[in-house]
């Protein structure tokens, strides 16, 4: 480190410089990381490509930034414009992971939502088990995305450029361009090393001063053109998490469909008897009429029915109760099981595929009622 007032080297926890008496950390007359002459005007050092612009702002500056960042949106947009004028390091660290919470929490709503379409098309009980699994998953991603920002703002507030748990370091990589400081921008790693090997008299004989300018300054301004190999692998693995995200959701929304399909199948196999293969018996030729001798449960047809009426029977009796009302009027059965039990019936006829139309509104309030016990 060296004093920014006249130059001289000295220890990084020094208060003050020995040789001007002054605050090392404040001026612009040296560069602070290698100690060559600047103006007032340079924004960078041209040796070393550490940023001179507002160098003697300190860290409190950018822990200020870091912590508003994190204060709803009005803070971040507040933020941006103070890291604008102020561009530290700390700032632009927990601006870009301010982002990432961002786009994570516009991510999981958008699969949330694609996940709860398929309740359009679902029944109300399969809504209710549905939404309930929903809240549960919204319920675990939420609460680990509650404390991924708590935890990185109390980083904020300790002044450590740490990432955030879960997806603090795939936000690194993903928005390592943004927010980023004069220095961060133009310094590469090589252009400090390279210095240091020229000043070895043992390596070469050469001037100092003709090993520091030419390479180095070719350096700074070439090598950000090249385009990064490492950023490139980071793209194609963001592309990769995108892909695989969206492939997963698909599996996951199809899986989903593909259970509550199966539970609305059960549901109509219980019903469908009812509605497609329950027979009817009809004494007359008048479908509606009843005679005396017209199946087991003939209150069925008769009044309405309650819970009491049909809580002590089981599974089988209470489908032989629904199957009688359309048994009365002649339905022609399709499943093997209530077509051999009505034929073996004296009272059944045969005679209609559709009855649904001669169902009277006691006889259907009472299937609905079944249908429930069953």
């Amino acid at each position: 480190m060296f004093c920014k007032n006249c130059g001289t080297q000295i220890n990084p926890n020094a208060v003050a410089c020995l040789s001007c008496g002054c605050d090392p950390r404040k001026g612009n007359k040296h560069c602070n990381s290698c100690g060559v002459e600047t103006n007032a005007d340079q924004v960078i050092c041209i040796k070393c490509g550490v940023a001179l612009k507002n160098q003697s702002l300190s860290s409190d500056e950018g822990k200020t930034v870091a912590i508003i960042s994190y204060l709803s949106l009005i803070g971040f947009i507040i933020a941006i414009i103070q890291h604008g004028s102020n561009k530290t390091k700390l700032g632009a660290y927990h601006l870009r992971q301010v982002v990432g919470f961002m786009v994570t929490g516009v991510g999981v709503a958008i699969l949330l939502w694609l996940i709860a379409l398929p309740m359009i098309s679902m029944s109300y009980s399969s809504i209710a088990t549905y939404a309930t699994f929903i809240s549960i998953i919204s319920f675990i991603v939420y609460i680990g995305l509650l404390v991924s920002i708590i935890v990185s703002f109390i980083n904020a507030v300790n002044g450590k450029e740490k990432p955030a748990p879960i997806f603090g370091k795939l936000y690194e990589k993903w928005f390592a361009n943004m927010f980023n400081t004069p220095q961060q921008q133009f310094q590469q790693p090589n252009i400090v090393s390279n210095p240091i090997q020229a000043v070895n008299p043992i390596q070469t004989p050469q001037p100092i001063s003709e090993i520091k300018s030419d390479p180095i300054i070719p350096t700074q301004i070439q090598q950000p053109l090249q385009p990064s190999q490492p950023q490139q692998s980071i793209f194609k693995k963001t592309v990769f998490i995108i892909a695989g995200s969206i492939v997963g959701l698909l599996i996951l929304i199809v899986a989903v469909k593909y259970v509550m399909s199966l539970d609305s199948g059960k549901s109509k196999n219980s019903v469908e008897p009812t509605q497609t293969t329950q027979p009817t018996y009809q004494e007359s030729s008048t479908p509606n009429t009843q005679s005396t001798s017209s199946g087991k449960y003939q209150q069925a047809s008769e009044r309405v029915l309650t819970s009491s009426d049909i809580v002590n029977l089981n599974k089988y009796e209470l489908k032989i109760m629904r199957n009688e009302i359309y048994a009365r009027y002649g339905y022609i059965f399709k499943t093997a099981d209530m077509r051999a039990y009505f034929e073996s019936q004296s009272w059944y006829t045969p005679r209609y595929d559709d009855v649904t139309t001669f169902l009277t509104e006691t006889e259907k309030r009472n299937i609905e009622l079944i249908k429930r016990y069953e």
